[in-house]
């Protein structure tokens, strides 16, 4: 999960408190586990967190004591569990314990965001194929070369998934591939 947000080195301390691990039976110290403090970093930011920020009037009403001239790109930082998962080794049970607090905790929603990255969708393989019935999409295939075929079914599988266009598709995609060996 990302979160972001617009005060500058923003950090939550004591997420996970640090522990100390003793013998179960004589009570000797044996190691100390690390507690986990959120530490949202400066700069690195990913080009849609910082176009979802800029255009999120949530952020601006941090920065609304900031002269003109300050830059509110600077001012974003950027706490990223899964990356943090992988620096730290933490277990999945870790990350996930991080994660709930982190959306639990009451500066969530004022003084951080978690942000989900926007979905990429696909250009359509030919305009208003969208809206192509589906008795229709061969058809139109048919007149394209067998990259824009590969295309289509490629589309057509990432989105609407209808059955009969897939398997309609790879048959005309065979059919193609035959006539041109």
């Amino acid at each position: 999960m990302l979160f972001a947000s617009p005060h500058l080195l923003y950090q939550l301390v004591g997420i996970v408190q640090e522990e100390e691990v003793h013998h179960p039976q004589t009570g000797k110290f044996l190691r100390s586990v690390p507690g986990i403090d959120a530490e949202f970093f400066h700069g690195g930011a990913p080009r849609w967190v910082v176009e979802e920020v800029m255009n999120d009037p949530r952020f601006h009403a941090a920065w609304s004591g900031l002269p003109d001239d300050q830059p509110r790109e600077a001012m974003i930082s950027c706490y990223d569990t899964d990356l943090q998962a992988e620096q730290n080794n933490w277990d999945p049970e870790t990350k996930a314990y991080v994660e709930k607090i982190l959306l639990g905790h009451p500066d969530h929603g004022v003084r951080y965001f978690h942000l989900e990255p926007p979905e990429v969708r696909m250009a359509e393989p030919w305009r208003g194929y969208d809206t192509t019935h589906h008795f229709q999409v061969v058809k139109v295939a048919k007149e394209l070369d067998v990259d824009s075929q590969r295309y289509a079914l490629e589309y057509e599988r990432a989105h609407k998934n209808r059955d009969s266009v897939v398997g309609d598709l790879e048959k005309l995609i065979g059919d193609e591939e035959l006539i041109a060996a």
